[in-house]
């Protein structure tokens, strides 16, 4: 744990405190002039390929709790290369603000949302990711082909193969011609898709893992 220049080494409480608004990475509301900052904090991984996103906010949460704050902003998340393994990290800027402006800004935030979810009531949106080796993944929505998306070797894990689609009609979205990498989309909903090769009594399969926003753009330096 990085905390306002020094480094921590106590560990963290495991429950979640459900008190903190957590503003998000992807999230472009700017941050209300009346949050005082209390602290920043950086959290990272033991050394490890992939983390639960979820669980980093979980940490993050409970930290900016500690410290006495009620509102925490994502700034980054991402991997440290370190040899041959990944080292993921967070880091937030935690925030104290007071009553009714904390409230203003998370119904402010919450409008955002429920505008967001009406403007795409009629259409899908899927964004997909290939994190895995070299090679080229066909994908098909209702048997007919929408995307290739071409891997580029090692370099797919910082830069990978990308493909953002939009579709107005429910469908059947598949990954290569193996079963197992089909996913039923439905309208209104948008889709955050990263690929991975996984391995069979009959070969190579690709599969997918449905993530959220914040994963999917995760980075690698």
């Amino acid at each position: 744990m990085f905390e306002n220049g020094h480094y921590k080494t106590h560990l963290l409480p495991p429950p979640t405190r459900d008190s903190i608004l957590t503003v998000s990475l992807s999230n472009a509301i700017p941050i209300p002039d009346s949050a005082i900052v209390v602290g920043h904090t950086v959290m990272k991984a033991p050394l490890q390929k992939f983390v639960d996103y979820d669980r980093f906010v979980t940490y993050a949460r409970n930290e900016a709790a500690r410290l006495g704050g009620n509102m925490m902003k994502i700034n980054t998340f991402h991997g440290l290369i370190h040899t041959k393994w990944i080292r993921q990290g967070i880091y937030t800027t935690v925030y104290r603000m007071k009553e009714p402006d904390l409230a203003r800004f998370q119904q402010q935030l919450d409008s955002a949302a429920r505008h967001y979810a009406d403007s795409i009531r009629s259409m899908a949106i899927i964004h997909i990711r290939d994190r895995d080796i070299q090679g080229e993944r066909v994908v098909y929505f209702n048997d007919s082909i929408v995307a290739r998306i071409k891997g580029v070797g090692f370099d797919a894990v910082r830069n990978p193969g990308r493909s953002d689609l939009v579709f107005r009609q429910k469908g059947v979205l598949r990954v290569g011609p193996a079963p197992p990498s089909h996913l039923d989309i439905e309208l209104g909903k948008e889709y955050f898709i990263l690929l991975y090769m996984g391995t069979s009594r009959q070969g190579f399969h690709y599969y997918y893992q449905l993530t959220d926003k914040e994963h999917f753009y995760y980075k690698l330096l």
